[in-house]
């Protein structure tokens, strides 16, 4: 039985015509739906569509109402104030919902110059519809070497498929190397998923990959995972079986991008190479890429990385991808001869790597050639060609501040944030640009919007937290410390700045008792590295200069077994002059010689430098004059600017041995102008001044450098002989005293100290 109200109803035709209407809205959505697909549109120009007709179903509803029975009818004063009214809301609920968003096409076209200055034209997504995961290994049982290799097989070969695609911004699981390592793990496959989780979300990823891969009687079992980061849920579980591993990574990719919602017009129209086209066909191959991988990234093995990638050379000779990381293996072994031969198999086989490898090979050949200019305009290519691409712009970054162009940096990273606001993680390295470029009050903004962003990530306190300390504010520095250590308290970082801190201000037994707590809590060789780094500042710092070398020494040892043997190398040749403070100078002209012999183009950019150093700390200001010069010329030839801070510095320590004081202090002007946070400038300036009678000028100065380090001996005694000249002798003897603080602890053969106390004894008894 209808009730009256149903009839009604029915007379205004009101469930036919809103059927209708709900039927008409559904073809209109599926036709944008189609547009999208099929002119790869803006998903968000569907979802507009979608929400509008949802908005005006009132005044659909409220025409029916009054114009659904058959016959005229007038307009009614409700549809005159309602219609007008629902039409506004939708309007403000759309702009507001949908005005930021690209309604447009979801790629745009760029053009750039090749290093040879042809045009270049490529078509590339949008930021804004690109997505972004991480991939971290499957896991393969690793007590059975028959399969342990296959977990990296996969992984490669899934990189290789995905790297392709210009919708997805990749991270691979090298990213989390440091932190898979903090938390106990060689490498990432048996890492627990809710811990991939949460280094995921440190680095602000939304989605990662994991799974597995395992021998059965069909062939191989592959299981791959999509998961959501910030929900911590799995969104697509697929299992694949096949006798063909590299189909079914294959597969398993082309799976992938749909379960991330990559538009199925692109996926089935973009060119789509086979992983074996960019990997290699041959499992035996695969077999010692694989291994080569784990022994070089897992293990930081160089010589194991070495053997199996020609290994796997020698069976697939063309493998590019192959060739390419001996390169990079045999380069950060200091090996050219073997580098050179793995970059000339890649650039003969550059269709074998993706698109977006090919200019970093050919980057690396430029580099290798030493044609530095073309090597930079490779990556600026890489650049302007992928904007969206987060590792072509921070290479481009990066290049930048090679060459010490912090606003081109800074332009950089600013550009990265215009084009992905949610890169996040770029704000501590604006924050640290700003701050090298003398603008104290942008670094602190940059670092507290990231203290905003990522509330729960101790690295924006600790950079807050590292800027006050280097403007002098150390009990501002000590609470940001403190509550990042709160954060996370098992963070070395955080314990051997806490210690630092405390002996700039004087503070030395704390500082060793943190310095020590912080040793024995370390884990890694990377962290040991850093403890050790800094017990051996420590030990300068009070003039212990054979504990200082002691430290040196030993960290080095750490850095020996997780870093590249060539950056071990440029690190022993830069850290020479220990030898000279610690009584050794025999020792260090040996091995300045022996290192420097080691040490070939383009890899010997450093050796002026370690010269630098050591005949500054020998007193020869001649031979200290020709390495200057040739730090000079090697910044010429490489365009490395970043390294110009020392040159400048030995340059004006040549101009203060030979007392021509005026040139001292146009070089430490240059030297504070390269880099503004460098607290000993000021007292080397104000040194300067003192010998040219300034001694306002010196006192003053000198005075900044003790506001920034209290306990800086070399600073106290500097400024006593300031105020001996002054004729303040008290002040001269209390500042003595607090330079001996720092020096309790010196060796009975430390120069500084010996001057300090002779200086004391003749003040007193005067």
């Amino acid at each position: 039985m209808v009730t009256p109200l149903g009839r009604n109803l029915l007379e205004r035709r009101i469930p036919q015509y809103l059927a209708a209407y709900l039927g008409v809205s559904w073809g209109v959505i599926e036709f944008f739906a189609f547009l999208e697909d099929r002119f790869l549109l803006s998903p968000y120009l569907t979802d507009l569509v979608m929400v509008a007709l949802a908005l005006l179903l009132p005044s659909v509803v409220l025409v029916i109402y009054f114009h659904g029975r058959a016959g005229p009818d007038r307009w009614h004063r409700v549809e005159k104030v309602a219609i007008p009214a629902n039409l506004a809301l939708a309007g403000v609920v759309l702009f507001g919902t949908f005005g930021t968003k690209d309604l447009g096409a979801v790629t745009t076209t760029v053009r750039a110059q090749d290093e040879e200055g042809n045009a270049v034209e490529r078509v590339v997504v949008k930021n804004e519809f690109r997505k972004t995961l991480a991939v971290f290994t499957p896991y393969a049982d690793s007590t059975d070497a028959n399969t342990a290799w296959l977990g990296t097989a996969v992984l490669n070969g899934l990189l290789s498929d995905l790297y392709q695609d210009m919708f997805l911004d990749v991270r691979p699981w090298m990213s989390f190397r440091d932190r898979v390592r903090e938390a106990g793990f060689a490498s990432d496959a048996a890492v627990p998923r809710a811990l991939k989780r949460s280094m995921v979300a440190e680095m602000h990823v939304p989605f990662f990959v994991d799974g597995s891969v395992a021998r059965v009687e069909s062939g191989y079992r592959l299981t791959l995972a999509l998961n959501d980061a910030r929900r911590g849920r799995i969104l697509a579980e697929r299992v694949y079986h096949g006798a063909d591993l590299l189909a079914l990574i294959d597969s398993a990719s082309v799976q992938l991008r749909r379960d991330l919602d990559v538009p199925g017009r692109h996926i089935e129209d973009t060119p789509d190479m086979p992983a074996s086209e960019y990997t290699t066909a041959s499992m035996e191959a695969q077999r010692h890429y694989s291994q080569a991988l784990d022994a070089w990234m897992a293990e930081d093995d160089y010589a194991a990385a070495r053997v199996a990638l020609d290994s796997a050379l020698a069976v697939d000779p063309e493998y590019a991808d192959a060739a390419f990381t001996l390169y990079n293996v045999c380069a950060l072994a200091g090996d050219l001869q073997c580098a050179m031969s793995g970059l000339t198999i890649a650039m003969n086989n550059l269709y074998r790597l993706p698109d977006r490898a090919h200019y970093r090979v050919k980057a690396e050949w430029y580099a290798a050639h030493q044609d530095l200019p073309k090597m930079y305009a490779v990556y600026e290519m890489w650049a302007e060609l992928y904007p969206q691409d987060i590792e072509a712009q921070s290479v481009a970054a990066q290049i930048r501040i090679v060459q010490n162009d912090k606003e081109g940096a800074l332009r950089a990273y600013q550009a990265i944030l215009e084009l992905d606001p949610t890169r996040i993680d770029l704000w501590p390295r604006i924050g640290a640009l700003h701050e090298g470029l003398s603008d104290t009050e942008a670094a602190r903004q940059a670092y507290e919007r990231y203290v905003g962003a990522a509330p729960e990530d101790p690295t924006g306190l600790t950079s807050l937290a590292g800027l006050y300390r280097r403007t002098g504010q150390h009990d501002e520095a000590r609470a940001l410390y403190e509550r990042a250590q709160l954060l996370k308290p098992d963070d070395i970082s955080i314990a051997v700045a806490l210690a630092s801190l405390d002996r700039d201000v004087g503070r030395f037994d704390e500082a060793v008792a943190g310095y020590e707590d912080a040793l024995d809590d370390a884990r890694t060789s990377e962290q040991r590295y850093s403890v050790l780094s800094a017990l051996g500042s420590y030990y300068e710092w009070r003039g212990a200069m054979t504990r200082a070398l002691e430290y040196n020494q030993r960290a080095l040892q750490e850095a020996a077994s997780s870093s590249p043997p060539l950056v071990v190398l440029q690190g022993r040749l830069v850290g020479l002059a220990d030898y000279v403070h610690a009584g050794q100078p025999e020792r260090a002209l040996t091995l300045l010689d022996s290192l420097t012999a080691q040490l070939q183009p383009p890899q010997d950019a450093v050796v002026p430098i370690g010269r630098m150093a050591v005949f500054e700390a020998l007193g020869r200001p001649d031979d200290l004059e020709a390495a200057v010069a040739d730090g000079r010329a090697m910044l010429e030839r490489t365009g490395m600017r970043a390294l110009e801070g020392p040159v400048i510095f030995y340059g004006g320590r040549v101009h203060e041995m030979r007392g021509e004081w005026q040139a001292a202090i146009e070089a430490y002007e240059r030297e504070r102008e390269n880099d503004p946070t460098d607290y000993t400038v000021p007292s080397q300036l104000g040194r300067c001044y003192r010998e040219l009678g300034q001694l306002d000028r010196a006192e003053d100065l000198i005075l900044q450098t003790l506001r920034l380090k209290p306990s800086n001996g070399r600073a106290h005694y500097d400024l006593a002989l300031v105020y001996e000249r002054m004729a303040r002798n008290g002040d001269a003897v209390s500042h003595l005293r607090h330079a001996l603080d720092t020096w309790a602890s010196a060796d009975e053969g430390f120069p500084w100290a010996q001057r300090a106390r002779a200086k004391l004894e003749e003040l007193t008894a005067s």
